[in-house]
């Protein structure tokens, strides 16, 4: 097998950095594991959690009696032969290319969950729930979602040049509730930095909808929604419209990268270095450049 596809694959799969990370060093044979450190130290080259073997790479994640209990909760007996039986990197492969599902989550974002966590399997698919809401596109209700919108525009030109972002963890919400949170943080940050002429762009027709319908006051969003239409009407120039999802790749980047980080809002100042590119590609690809200014 050649090597470069299973990289390919592991850059591209639906999990977060860290977990593309962890991937990459695992099948280069590059993580921390004790019977590399033992090469250069005192420490014993014997695996913590089982003691009856060396950690090696795969033993650490695949191998190890304890970690294999964890990976026959979730994989079919059928299936148990080839998998604990493949190369390290085929391994990988296979895993991220299986097209299979547990409880309907597909298995290519619960691999690199399991393989990340040594965590009992209830613990592991709630995490892979929390990842599915944010690599699906079917929406569903009462679900850990994620939220984030990215604030990025130039006064004074047609630059586009990057100002500041930021990311929310809002825990288990209904999907357009957390739509509306972005759209409540987004021109309040805007607000409190003194920027007067903002455009704020969102993928959610619904939330958007939602505070221009002035039926919805009764509705169980009420609250934020009224928030938001406050901040609309102080004295500034705001305009929120509709963008097409594959034209918002850096907010919904920034939205799956903040599963990883903590509850609550998280500023930006700078674009993170592997979402540079998805940035960009948002302002290549923009098809309604204006200038908020300010």
């Amino acid at each position: 097998m050649e090597s470069r596809p299973v990289w390919n694959i592991i850059w591209k799969a639906r999990t977060i950095q860290r977990n593309k990370m962890l991937l990459w060093r695992l099948g280069h044979n590059k993580l921390p594991t004790r019977d590399r450190v033992a090469s250069w130290s005192n420490v014993s080259p014997l695996c913590a959690r089982c003691g009856s073997s060396k950690e090696t790479n795969i033993h650490m994640a695949r191998d190890c009696l304890k970690f294999v209990e964890v990976w026959k909760a979730f994989i079919n007996p059928k299936d148990r032969s080839l998998f604990f039986y493949l190369p390290t990197q085929e391994w990988i492969k296979w895993n991220l290319k299986r097209e299979a599902s547990f409880y309907g989550i597909p298995w290519d974002i619960i691999f690199p969950i399991v393989a990340s966590l040594y965590e009992p399997h209830c613990e592991i698919l709630q995490q892979a729930k929390l990842h599915a809401s944010a690599w699906t596109s079917e929406v569903k209700k009462g679900v850990n979602h994620r939220s984030s919108l990215n604030l990025a525009w130039e006064k004074g030109n047609d630059k586009g040049e990057w100002l500041m972002g930021f990311m929310a963890k809002v825990g288990t919400a209904f999907v357009v509730s957390v739509e509306l949170w972005g759209l409540f943080y987004g021109p309040k940050i805007a607000w409190e930095k003194g920027w007067r002429r903002v455009e704020v762009e969102s993928d959610s027709m619904t939330a958007i909808n939602h505070i221009n319908d002035a039926q919805v006051l009764n509705h169980a969003l009420h609250p934020i929604i009224q928030n938001i239409r406050e901040l609309t009407l102080r004295d500034w120039e705001i305009k929120i419209k509709f963008i097409l999802r594959v034209k918002n790749k850096y907010a919904d980047s920034l939205a799956k990268h903040s599963l990883s980080g903590p509850m609550g809002l998280n500023s930006i100042e700078h674009p993170s270095v592997f979402l540079k590119k998805k940035l960009l590609l948002d302002m290549v690809n923009s098809c309604d450049l204006a200038d908020p200014g300010g």
